[in-house]
Parts: structure tokens; C-alpha cells; sequence
């Protein structure tokens, strides 16, 4: 029942949320109808699950109806059956024999290639939820309420969030006859994204629904990404290159203009100071400039910004490189500024 991705990785961009999804089924029960509602948090970047399946028993008895895997969510995993809560069981941790009473009804489905393979990882029995309940014959109704965390992308300026809720064990029930579908944002400015299409009724900044009489995707995806300041867009779009360069050519005007005050204050010197600590100074200001910048947009963006660049700091490793550049650059423009002011006076001189 994939959801969202695990990255173990410390360098991965990812950060996991909640891995759920529809409900597995024993072969005595029919599933008429499943609603789905999803309230999005955005202050926590949490959703709130509630979901209502209507099933039809074949015969009575004491039996588990139902079969939930749940990873990482928030808080407590709630079922109520008939409007009447009941214990969420956790098979023990270890275990492997779900060959037996309560679960043999589900060998197969647990045992599914298939299945395990949309997984997207290892399935651990002991993230299994069942509860154990006595039905009478014909239909009832199970309500299933939780907190999902929501999958967190640092790989762009800003932390993008999404959920996923697999539709997969659906395939294996024994009848499929209408899927609902509800999506709820909070204080919705945001732009939500969903693998849905257009919903049927209601915008995806307030609440839209959608309805299905077959599955629409193994998964259920949704995202958003929140919004930013004009200043902080601004600042993405010229990125930390933009900047740095902007500052580079700032540093280089001001340091030419001081090497041609020291020069006309001190014609005769055959070596400027000025010169000489500017090429020192300037390409590392620059470097520290580039490195900062990663810094002051994420400070713009605010709570937000994923903060998530990498080892900027290696960049000093290019000084001397940077350096030489720019002493080239410099002797350059110099030699260009004072050859055409060399020009000029003479030209002035020979039209007096």
C-alpha cells in the first residue's frame, strides 16, 4: 500500500510522511461504497483521514472485516463499526505467522507479488491494523479516522508537501461499486495540486469532491507548495549567480574608481596598494557574498525555505581561480580606460 517514499539517505531531498491507504477485505464481505474525506492543516502540514467504508457481510460471526496498514502517522489510528468504537489491534512485532485466527482470511492478499511490489517496500506485518468484531449477516458501516504527515520535498527554494493514499488494495476486493472522494484545504490560498483531474463539485482551495464508479489510479497524490512573498520570488528568480554577480560588478566599479583616484593622487608610483589588496579582497568578498546568498533568500522566504543547498561553503576552493580571473578582468579594463583616456587628451592637445 505505497504512500510516501522513505529516504534514508541524509542527503536525500525527501523527508517521509504517513504510508496508508484503502482497506484490505476478507472474502466474506463486500465493500458497497467507500468515502474518502481529507482535511488539509496547513499551520502543521498534517492531514486528518476520515474515511467510511459500507460493506455487506455474507454470514455472522466473530471476524476481522478489515485489514489497515498505517506507517508514521500522527497521534492514534480510530475505527469505529456501526457508530461503536472498537480495539485497533497491532499484529505483535516479529511475528510472522498471519496464517492464522483472526488474519488466515487474508493470506493471500498479504502474500500478493503484486501488491508487495506497489508497495514500494518491505511490508511489516507489524504495521498491520486489524480489529476483531462479532457481525451479524448483511450491512454495516466502518468509520476510520487518523493523522497523516505530510511528505516533505526540500529539493527547490521551497518545501513542497504532498500526500499519497494508495487505492491499490482495492483491486482485490470482491466487488468495486463507487468511489468518493473529498479534498478540504484550510484557509485555502494555496495552489493544490492533484492527480484527480477536475473535480465534480467545489474548487481545490476550499473543498472538492469527486466521485468514481472504478478506481481512478492505484494512488491517490496531492500537493501544494506554499505561498511567498513578492520580495522572495523576486530573489528565487534572480538566484544566488544573479546576485553574486550583481555584487561583483558593484565591488569591481568601486575598486576601479579607487585605483583611479590613487593614481592620479600618486602619478609617479610605479605599483598601486590599492591595486594589489583589491584583487585580493574583491574575489573573496565575492566568493562570501555567493556563499551568503543561499542565506538571505531563505531568510526572505522565511519558515518555509527548505534551507536545503548543500555544501555551498566548498565553493572557496575556486579563490585562486577567481582571483586570476579577476586580475585579467582588471588589467584588462584598466589598460582599456586608461589607453582611451590616454587618446583623448592627446586628441584634445593637438585640436587646441
Amino acid at each position: 500500500m505505497s504512500a510516501h517514499l522513505c529516504f534514508a539517505n541524509m542527503a536525500s531531498p525527501y523527508r517521509d510522511g504517513t504510508i496508508s491507504g484503502s482497506a484490505m477485505t476478507n472474502r466474506n464481505i463486500d465493500i458497497l461504497n467507500e468515502k474518502i474525506f481529507i482535511e488539509l492543516h496547513k499551520e502543521n502540514h498534517t492531514a486528518l483521514y476520515k474515511i467510511d467504508y459500507y460493506i455487506k457481510c455474507d454470514s455472522s460471526g466473530m471476524q476481522v472485516p478489515l485489514l489497515f496498514y498505517a506507517v508514521n502517522y500522527q497521534d492514534n489510528f480510530n475505527v469505529w463499526i456501526d457508530n461503536k468504537k472498537v480495539k485497533v489491534e497491532d499484529i505483535p512485532e516479529g511475528s510472522s505467522d498471519v496464517n492464522r485466527h483472526p488474519l488466515q482470511n487474508f493470506e493471500e492478499t498479504l502474500k500478493s507479488s503484486d501488491w508487495v511490489q506497489n508497495l514500494g517496500q518491505e511490508l511489516e506485518f507489524k504495521d498491520i491494523k486489524y480489529f476483531e468484531v462479532e457481525l451479524t449477516e448483511g450491512d454495516h458501516h466502518i468509520h476510520v479516522e487518523y493523522t497523516g504527515q505530510a511528505m516533505t520535498y526540500r529539493g527547490d527554494w521551497v518545501n513542497k508537501y504532498s500526500y499519497t493514499y494508495s487505492l491499490y488494495p482495492a483491486k482485490f476486493w470482491r466487488s468495486f461499486n463507487s468511489l468518493e472522494i473529498a479534498i478540504k484545504i484550510l484557509n485555502g490560498d494555496t495552489d493544490l495540486k492533484t492527480n484527480l483531474g477536475n473535480p465534480m463539485t467545489g474548487p481545490l482551495d476550499s473543498t472538492a469532491v469527486w466521485r468514481f464508479d472504478k478506481l481512478p489510479a492505484d494512488e491517490i497524490k496531492f500537493s501544494y507548495i506554499p505561498q511567498v512573498n513578492f520580495l522572495a520570488k523576486t530573489l528565487i528568480n534572480v538566484t544566488p549567480f544573479g546576485l553574486t554577480m550583481l555584487f561583483f560588478i558593484s565591488m569591481t566599479v568601486v575598486h576601479y574608481r579607487h585605483i583611479h583616484k590613487h593614481r592620479i593622487n600618486n602619478p609617479d608610483k610605479k605599483y598601486s596598494w590599492v591595486n594589489i589588496v583589491g584583487i585580493i579582497v574583491v574575489p573573496l568578498l565575492t566568493l562570501i557574498w555567493f556563499i551568503w546568498s543561499f542565506e538571505l533568500i531563505d531568510t526572505v522566504i522565511g519558515e518555509e525555505a527548505s534551507r536545503y543547498h548543500g555544501y555551498t561553503f566548498l565553493v572557496i576552493i575556486f579563490y585562486p581561480v577567481v582571483l586570476l580571473f579577476y586580475w585579467y578582468i582588471l588589467r584588462l579594463v584598466t589598460s582599456f580606460l586608461f589607453a582611451k583616456r590616454f587618446i583623448n587628451s592627446v586628441y584634445n592637445e593637438l585640436n587646441k
